[in-house]
């Protein structure tokens, strides 16, 4: 069963000499500035990012701004190298392909998940989305946040709460037809989704009802595929898949909202 390790919440703000050695202890490594660049001139801030490294320090790295457009930079200097520009509100996620550094996908309350091919300039390949289940007939839901798995085959996009439920809400990649969906296993707004690093078919959920899930998505049900609930007893904000020394993900490092961290151990 799963269970919350002996000595796993940390507070990260905190100034005592216990705590400081804690979190020194969990975060061994330092890390250096090596390039920065102000990504606009406008007013506007980075809402999410992420970075798919092709080696060593070499890659490109996804900055999603609060002008709804994303922003593609390599890593060496930090140069654009494209600008996504086709969401109409808040960019709530931004993940690389698993298998190709020239996907992207975003999620965004403008109800819609987009792939792109940074290759196109400005284009969306697909955009996804969903009106086939909630409490008004044909209302498209708000994405909060969106995950694809490691084959780069499925994605999972969460819903803020629509009526009654929360979504969690799946694609095949290759079509933008919603392939079904989970909405009984949290009751607010969806965090986090996060696939397995390795596992095509395992999934991690949070919400803000203080829930974290873990699916395994080839069972035919939602009560079937559900394979745990963890409370965290405080909203997680944020939610990773770790290995510790058995070099094996079945752990979940938890940042949530009230700024703890809390590990899991998925066995």
């Amino acid at each position: 069963m799963p269970h919350e390790e002996d000595l796993s919440i940390l507070d990260v703000n905190s100034e005592e000499d216990e705590d400081i050695e804690a979190a020194n202890k969990a975060f061994p490594t330092s890390y250096n500035c090596i390039a920065k660049k102000a990504i606009s001139l406008e007013n506007d801030f980075i809402t999410k990012m992420d970075a798919f490294w092709y080696s060593g320090i070499t890659g490109s790295v996804a900055v999603g701004l609060s002008n709804n457009s994303v922003i593609i930079s390599n890593t060496d200097n930090l140069a654009t190298i494209n600008n996504l520009k086709g969401h109409r509100d808040v960019v709530t996620k931004v993940r690389y392909s698993k298998l190709d550094s020239n996907l992207i996908y975003t999620s965004s309350m403008d109800r819609t998940i987009k792939r792109w091919d940074i290759r196109i300039k400005e284009s969306c390949v697909n955009t996804f989305k969903d009106n086939t289940e909630g409490p008004e007939p044909h209302q498209w839901k708000p994405f909060s946040t969106m995950d694809v798995n490691c084959s780069d085959t499925f994605i999972c996009g969460g819903t803020e709460k629509n009526g009654d439920d929360s979504f969690l809400l799946f694609f095949d990649v290759r079509n933008p037809k919603v392939l079904g969906g989970y909405w009984e296993s949290h009751s607010e707004d969806v965090t986090k989704v996060r696939f397995h690093p390795n596992d095509a078919n395992y999934m991690a959920s949070s919400s803000i009802d203080g829930l974290i899930n873990v699916f395994d998505i080839s069972k035919n049900s939602e009560e079937d595929a559900l394979l745990y609930t963890l409370g965290s007893e405080v909203s997680p904000d944020t939610l990773k898949w770790l290995k510790r020394s058995n070099a094996i993900y079945n752990h979940l490092g938890v940042v949530c909202q009230s700024e703890e961290y809390q590990l899991w151990d998925i066995e």
